[in-house]
C-alpha cells in the first residue's frame, strides 16, 4: 500500500481479501470499516470478528491479519506525522503516546445512522476528479479528524486521580459523570460499584476527605459553571441539567461554595473579562 505523498492518505474499497498478503505490519495508521458481510481481523494476537458497521484502527507496528470471503471494507491509511499533527493542534502532545500504549485499540461498532453518514462521506471521494488533489486532502483530513476523535480518541487522565483512586470508584464515578445519572448519588454508586454504602464512603473519605454527597455536589457545579459561561441556557435549565433537581437545591449549593447567586456570579465574571481585555 502506498501512501499518496501529496494528499499524505491512502484508500481503497475492497470486495475481496487476498490471504497471501497477511499477516502483515506497517509504518503508518490504518482505518477498516467493514461495509458488508463479516471480516475477520486478528490485530496483535486477538481475534475480532467484524460485522456490517463496525470500524477499527490498526497502529504502526501492529501485527494483523484479515479474512472473509464474503465481506466488504474500506481501508484508509495516513502516515504517523498525520496523527502527530492532529494530537498537537488538540493540544494533546502525549495522546499518540497513550494511544500507541494501549495493548490494542478495540473496535467500535457505528449506530446505523453513523455508519450510514460515514460511509457515504468515504464513498463520496469516488465523485471527485482524481487531479483535485488539494480538495482530496482537505476531505480525508477532514475524515481523520472526525473519526479519531469520535472513536479512538484515548481519554486525557488525571494521574493524580487514578493513582489515588480504585478502579472500581473510577470506572462508577465515569459512569456518573455521563450525564444520564448526573442526578443520582449514592444509591447509584452502589449498584455501578457493587460496594456497600459504608465501603463508599470510607473510600471517598481516605480519597477525597470529604462525603460521597460533597463530592459529588462538587461536580455537579463543576459542570453547572461551565454552562453558566459557555451556553445559553437560563439558570433553571443550567440547575437541573447539572443534576440538582431543583432550582432552590442549585441556588443553595451554589451560594454556599461560591458566596452568591448563578446569576451574580455570572455578571461579575463577564465583568472581569471586559476589564482584562
Amino acid at each position: 500500500m502506498l501512501i499518496n505523498h501529496y494528499t499524505e492518505t491512502h484508500y481503497r474499497f475492497y470486495t475481496q481479501i487476498d490471504l497471501s498478503q497477511y499477516p502483515q505490519v506497517h509504518d503508518f495508521y490504518e482505518i477498516v470499516l467493514v461495509t458488508d458481510g463479516v471480516l475477520k481481523l486478528t490485530l496483535c494476537g486477538k481475534s475480532f470478528v467484524l460485522q456490517s458497521g463496525q470500524i477499527a484502527l490498526i497502529r504502526p507496528g501492529d501485527i494483523h491479519s484479515k479474512a472473509g470471503e464474503e465481506s466488504a471494507h474500506i481501508n484508509l491509511a495516513f502516515p504517523s506525522s498525520a496523527i502527530e499533527a492532529l494530537f498537537y493542534y488538540l493540544c494533546d502532545p502525549k495522546g499518540e503516546m497513550r494511544l500507541l500504549d494501549m495493548i490494542v485499540v478495540p473496535p467500535v461498532q457505528l449506530g446505523q445512522p453513523e455508519f450510514l453518514a460515514l460511509q457515504e462521506k468515504m464513498q463520496w471521494l469516488n465523485t471527485i476528479p482524481v487531479n483535485e488533489g488539494e480538495r482530496i486532502r482537505t476531505i480525508l483530513r477532514h475524515l481523520l479528524f472526525d473519526v479519531v476523535t469520535r472513536y479512538f480518541l484515548p481519554p486525557q487522565e488525571d494521574s493524580a486521580f487514578h493513582q489515588t483512586v480504585p478502579s472500581w470508584l473510577a470506572s462508577a464515578l465515569t459512569l456518573w459523570q455521563s450525564g444520564e445519572h448526573r442526578s443520582e448519588g449514592l444509591d447509584f454508586l452502589c449498584i455501578a460499584s457493587g460496594r456497600s454504602k459504608e465501603h463508599i464512603c470510607r473510600t471517598f473519605k481516605q480519597c477525597f476527605g470529604v462525603t460521597p454527597s460533597t463530592y459529588l455536589n462538587r461536580q455537579r457545579l463543576n459542570y453547572a459553571v461551565n454552562l453558566l459561561l459557555h451556553s445559553d441556557y437560563s439558570v433553571t435549565d443550567i440547575g437541573y441539567e447539572s443534576g440538582f433537581g431543583s432550582s432552590g437545591r442549585f441556588y443553595h449549593v451554589f451560594h454556599e461554595v461560591y458566596g452568591t447567586s448563578p446569576r451574580r456570579f455570572l455578571q461579575q465574571y463577564n465583568i472581569a473579562s471586559y476589564m482584562n481585555r
